[in-house]
């Protein structure tokens, strides 16, 4: 394990912050955490082993917890830095105060931002792409699909698209890079701090495929029950290609759309699995989605492997 010494160093190298600010926060799980005070902020430091299987999660019930006591005085916890140092991941929080992202705000700057933000996030954790570790995804299960399919909730010809090209995959999936993702960057999970978008809620980041992170931020972006940003995922690929220190290959291009599609189905599933919970608008507006997206299948496939 890293001395704090060590600890210190790093932050100096990565964060430009002075050693004597750390001081070690108890906590009751294995990996280290710490609190460290900078620039009259607050932030906070967790640290992940490669060498631990179970340690592929970025938070633990200890930082949900922390999490809990911070949105109660109005305050989120950020990722201000992700690095990786002597086989460890070194992953910075901050607390911040800033409002969740509007698809209208979504100008050609703010964009670029936004890739550019989720690229070093994913080449932060790079040294994973090396490592023979298990991809906790569901990227690949339609069992999801089979449940819409057993309740009439979407046609043959979806069912059918999704499981041969699932199959069809298979051979390919060596070649989808594996990274740290977020797994859920909705509109609520970003947050924009006057014109700098920050990626917030890591409760469900894992060791996964890229092409799946970038999928779900799309279907969410650029997505509604009625209309597509065709330009809009255009120009998200292009600039996450010009920030991510690998462009997306043609393995991850041609899996793109389908991830997309896919993304929808399990939240209309899990709206229909959920639907005490949420209210029928919600439902109806991921069934509206899921036809939109089957009905430009075809379009975005085209623009996922050309732009």
């Amino acid at each position: 394990m890293l001395s704090i010494n060590r600890i210190q160093e790093h932050l100096v190298d990565f964060f430009d912050i002075s050693c004597s600010c750390v001081r070690e926060f108890s906590v009751v799980t294995d990996t280290p955490s710490f609190v460290f005070e900078a620039r009259n902020s607050k932030f906070f430091l967790k640290i992940f082993s490669f060498a631990r299987k179970e340690e592929t999660h970025f938070e633990d019930d200890y930082l949900c917890f922390l999490n809990s006591i911070e949105f109660l005085r109005g305050r989120v916890p950020s990722v201000e830095k992700v690095f990786s140092r002597e086989g460890f991941v070194f992953v910075v929080y901050h607390f911040i105060i800033a409002e969740p992202l509007k698809p209208v705000n979504l100008t050609g700057n703010l964009l670029a931002e936004i890739a550019k933000l989720h690229a070093n996030i994913h080449d932060a954790s790079s040294l994973f792409m090396t490592l023979r570790k298990r991809v906790r995804t569901n990227l690949f299960d339609i069992s999801c699909v089979g449940d819409l399919k057993r309740n009439g909730k979407i046609e043959e010809g979806i069912y059918k698209y999704m499981e041969n090209f699932s199959k069809d995959i298979l051979p390919k999936r060596v070649f989808l890079p594996k990274t740290m993702i977020h797994e859920d960057l909705s509109c609520e999970n970003i947050l924009l701090k006057g014109n700098v978008p920050i990626f917030v809620d890591f409760g469900e980041s894992h060791l996964g495929y890229r092409v799946s992170d970038i999928a779900i931020l799309i279907t969410e972006l650029f997505v509604n029950e009625s209309i597509i940003n065709f330009e809009g995922i255009k120009d998200y690929i292009r600039c996450y290609n010009q920030y991510a220190s690998k462009k997306l290959n043609s393995s991850e291009r041609e899996t793109l759309a389908f991830a997309v599609l896919k993304r929808a189905l399990f939240m209309l599933n899990y709206c229909m699995e959920s639907h005490r919970d949420f209210p029928a608008v919600i439902y109806r507006n991921w069934t509206l989605r899921v036809r939109n997206i089957w009905e430009h299948l075809s379009v975005i496939s085209l623009i996922c492997t050309t732009s």
